[in-house]
């Protein structure tokens, strides 16, 4: 467990910050035992109205689809499909095909999280024009952090902190849309049996920006709950469903062969870069 972990992070900031404790309002580790004491007690209502089993498998992500012969309506595979990981073509390909068939329900879901993926694909010109006065994150900041004065320390405390809020001031869908041309996600059909939902139906995909206007009523009040939650703002999730192809899933010896050797340049580099 990292020194900078909070118990904060694993919740929503913004509905443990709603739970009424009684006078002290600004108690928000009091809040959080509430707020925690009180999911739990709702899961254990539901629990016992319910039937439901659990099945743990204590074995690698990608051997799970070995030991299940179930299919499913709905597959959460958090953050292993960052390319730390097993990465994005393999997780699909592996988990997709346990999804039930389109023609039993067209709605099924894959969900997978993508926790780096912006700022391993964030390069320095990016970062340069970010930092500019007169780029859109710099106007925007403005409205929030009034700008620090000089000061030749690099660990002053108001100037990391206008640096980290300025990652929350823009958006990353163009950073996106290279990710897509780079991994070339539009073949997923051909490699994995699965496609990206444009729509999505369970999570948005940037479930952490900023939703309000600077000036817009609660606007500050959700900035200040993103600087002290943990979150980047750049965790993207990303919907998957299956689609009726011949070669679906890791099927085709071509398909598995293209998929397989992309992991192992992503792998490769990873060592280089950990190498030297």
């Amino acid at each position: 467990m990292p020194d900078c972990a909070d118990p904060l992070c694993g919740w929503s900031l913004h509905e443990v910050d709603k739970t009424p404790i009684g006078l002290a309002t600004s108690d928000i580790y009091g809040k959080l035992f509430y707020y925690v004491r009180s999911m739990l007690e709702k899961f254990m209502y539901r629990m016992s109205k319910s039937a439901i089993a659990f099945q743990l498998l204590q074995v690698h992500a990608a051997t799970l689809p070995n030991h299940l012969d179930e299919s499913f309506d709905r597959i959460d595979v958090s953050n292993i499909s960052d390319s730390g990981y097993l990465g994005a073509h393999r997780t699909v390909a592996l988990v997709a095909p346990l999804l039930r068939a389109p023609p039993t329900n067209p709605h099924a879901i894959l969900i997978t999280l993508f926790m780096n993926l912006i700022d391993e694909n964030f390069t320095l010109q990016d970062q340069t024009t970010e930092w500019t006065l007169g780029s859109l994150s710099t106007k925007r900041l403005a409205n929030y952090l009034l700008p620090t004065r000089p000061n030749r320390s690099i660990i002053e405390p108001a100037l990391m902190k206008y640096a980290h809020a300025r990652h929350h001031m823009r958006e990353y869908d163009d950073i996106f849309g290279r990710c897509v041309d780079k991994l070339q996600l539009a073949r997923m059909p051909d490699w994995a049996g699965a496609v990206m939902k444009e729509e999505h139906a369970i999570i948005e995909k940037w479930p952490h920006r900023l939703k309000l206007e600077p000036g817009q009523e609660g606007g500050s009040e959700e900035f200040y709950r993103l600087m002290t939650s943990g979150l980047s703002s750049r965790e993207l999730y990303l919907e998957w469903k299956r689609v009726q192809t011949q070669k679906a899933g890791l099927e085709s010896g071509a398909d598995r062969e293209t998929i397989m050797s992309l992991d192992s340049c992503i792998a490769f580099v990873r060592i280089l870069v950990n190498y030297y």
